[in-house]
């Protein structure tokens, strides 16, 4: 699938913006946090339905995760919640190695209200 293909079926203008953020999974047969450490990582771009991410190692499909994202420019801490929709493997020596993920942000997010109004 060609970049343009990808751009074509986003719901959402993307901004391209690099922010700090963690990801943890969320454990699907108890709804609660995994046990596993957090995922400390940069958004590639993100918009009011999604984001995209580089991370070192790939997530599941459909993996429900909890993000904390700290917006540049003292635009705020939100608290959200995620599902991967995407997992692209990056191949190009002159990048970083690792994946790109596409995280679809879930409605009921704690911070989805004053997320959307940041757009």
């Amino acid at each position: 699938m060609s970049d343009t293909s990808i751009r074509d079926n986003r719901r959402y203008p993307r901004v391209l913006r690099e922010d700090s953020l963690s990801l943890t999974p969320i454990d699907p047969t108890r709804g609660s946090l995994a046990s596993t450490p957090a995922i400390y990582s940069s958004t590639v771009d993100i918009s009011v339905g999604g984001m995209q991410v580089h991370i070192t190692d790939p997530l599941p499909i459909r993996q429900q995760v909890d993000i904390w994202i700290v917006m540049a420019d003292d635009l705020g801490t939100y608290h959200l919640k995620g599902r991967i929709n995407r997992i692209v493997e990056l191949d190009d020596p002159d990048e970083p190695e690792g994946f790109l993920a596409g995280i679809e942000l879930l409605d009921d997010s704690p911070d989805m209200r004053t997320w959307r109004e940041l757009f």
